[in-house]
């Protein structure tokens, strides 16, 4: 029950959302993000920490 959960939050996701996600799962931080994605590294913070929200994730680690 608790991956359905999951599973229905991650479709709640913005496709900005989970390609900032995909990333910091690669290790990448907000910067190199930024520089890949051609957002701001506060605009990728911003993406990550709504998408953590969003998957009622404690870090930005445990979201990706």
């Amino acid at each position: 029950m608790i991956a359905i959960e999951t599973s229905n939050r991650a479709e709640a996701l913005t496709e900005s959302q989970t390609r900032c996600l995909r990333l910091v799962g690669q290790g990448m931080s907000s910067k190199e993000i930024a520089l890949e994605t051609g957002l701001s590294p506060r605009t990728v913070d911003q993406y990550v920490n709504r998408a953590a929200s969003t998957l009622g994730a404690s870090s930005r680690r445990e979201a990706a």
